[in-house]
């Protein structure tokens, strides 16, 4: 019976890590609150998934892990694992995104996923990427926030927080404002900062036209931190045409701000 029970666990690892029976498995440090709290009743099957995504969590920001480093993943490789239908990792990735369990992104070749309150790991003896332990901090009546930031700003900041936890700095050496003021700042700081970026895009010759989108955009109602947001996004990668660059991203990122302050005030 013993044997029996060990085989059993043996699989079941071995799906978690995607692998075969047989292959080095590696342990998933998760929290036990994950076992309190209502969670079993919130989650269900679709804890398996969970774990899925918790395992190859590689990198991570204030609470946020990042899933292979932002790759996008297909559900069929998800069901693959497992050896279940797609469907299944659907309805399971469904009910996480409903429950704050993860976001996600949408991309032409799969989802990129991000794991909420995640506490990254390491562990000595991980050699590949995806085996960085991630540990969920599910803490005693703690819920999970649905307050959540726009999902590409997310992204982008994870991916950037193994240099730093800010927005990247350009060569002038003028320091772009931090994630977390765009995210959390009072809407007239916000503005100001709007000002002074735009200020630092027109110094430095990358957009000469960065107070007129500025003003347009504060003028039209649309979101202040959008709008910050976006002249961050020029100044970090100084397109050739930066107005139907910044047009782009303002027609995406304004509603997911509007969005996510709408959730702060109810």
């Amino acid at each position: 019976m013993r044997t029996d029970v060990f085989t059993t666990w043996t699989v079941i690892n071995a799906f978690i890590a995607g692998g075969e029976v047989g292959v080095k498995t590696y342990n998933i440090p998760v929290s036990n609150g994950i076992l309190e709290d209502g969670h079993f009743l919130r989650m269900g099957s679709s804890v398996w998934t969970f774990l899925w995504f918790v395992d190859r969590t590689t990198k991570e920001w204030n609470g946020w892990g990042l899933v292979l480093g932002g790759k996008p993943i297909k559900t069929q490789d998800i069901a693959d694992g497992f050896m279940c239908d797609k469907r299944t990792i659907k309805r399971h990735i469904h009910i996480l995104k409903h429950e704050f369990y993860i976001l996600t992104k949408r991309t032409a070749y799969g989802i990129i996923v991000v794991v909420a309150k995640s506490k990254k790991r390491r562990d000595k003896n991980v050699t590949s990427g995806h085996r960085e332990g991630t540990k969920t901090s599910l803490k005693k009546g703690q819920k999970l926030s649905r307050e959540v930031p726009p999902v590409s700003l997310l992204i982008k900041t994870i991916q950037d927080s193994t240099v730093d936890n800010t927005l990247p700095k350009g060569k002038e050496g003028d320091a772009l404002p931090s994630p977390d003021l765009i995210l959390e700042g009072a809407i007239p700081k916000v503005k100001q900062e709007c000002q002074r970026v735009a200020d630092i895009l027109y110094d430095a010759k990358i957009w000469l036209k960065a107070h007129a989108f500025k003003n347009k955009c504060l003028k039209k109602k649309y979101n202040p931190r959008a709008v910050l947001y976006t002249l961050c996004q020029v100044h970090h990668y100084k397109p050739d045409e930066p107005w139907g660059y910044a047009v782009n991203i303002m027609a995406k990122e304004d509603g997911n701000f509007n969005e996510r302050d709408f959730r702060k005030t109810t």
